[in-house]
């Protein structure tokens, strides 16, 4: 097979036997002693004749080439739009599992904070950003397949109650209900639906 490999190159089978003893020289840990290195090198400076350089040359632009194919491989061509990583559900490179859950502590800090009407017009505009962030994880979790979505339900689906009691205390402030009722009415709505998988 290697021989084959060299010989495509246009290597001769005297060029490939030099070649065969400088691996021999190698095999043996030769590398690690003053004489072996001498011979490495005598015998590397046999190898690299003019004749065998050009040959080799002609190759290099084929081979310059692939490489950069390979690299522009990576780079362009597309990740899949979902997948598992370590237990992370991932979907175009965001952790949505992990941002739900963020989002949800978000939602309970700004309802927790909601004590009369000021306070709640005050996290009016924090909770349309909940609100809207709930929107773009749903967009997310419509690209993953039916164990992914079940994952995100299997992880709302514990912190709804919660979420209930938040919700029930903030709209029973004084002067509160009105204020945040309609938004908070499309954030409940928005988790359960994520929460049926």
């Amino acid at each position: 097979m290697a021989s084959a490999a060299f010989a495509f190159f246009g290597l001769s089978p005297v060029e490939l036997g030099v070649l065969s003893r400088t691996a021999t020289t190698a095999s043996y840990g030769r590398f690690f002693e003053v004489g072996g290195a001498m011979n490495i090198v005598s015998v590397v400076s046999e190898l690299l004749t003019p004749a065998v350089v050009a040959k080799l040359a002609r190759w290099l632009p084929a081979l310059i080439g692939i490489v950069v194919a390979f690299a522009a491989w990576q780079l362009l061509v597309p990740r899949p739009s979902a997948d598992s990583v370590h237990g992370a559900i991932i979907v175009n490179d965001v952790d949505v599992g992990k941002r739900t859950a963020v989002l949800y502590e978000g939602i309970k800090a700004s309802l927790s904070g909601i004590t009369d009407g000021a306070s709640a017009s005050a996290s009016l505009p924090k909770l349309r950003e909940h609100a809207a962030a709930l929107l773009d994880i749903r967009e997310l979790v419509e690209k993953l397949p039916p164990s992914g979505r079940k994952s995100i339900a299997s992880l709302l689906n514990p912190l709804l109650p919660g979420l209930d009691a938040v919700t029930t205390s903030a709209l029973k402030a004084p002067g509160a209900e009105a204020i945040v009722k309609p938004v908070l009415d499309q954030i409940v709505e928005r988790m359960k639906m994520l929460a049926k998988g």
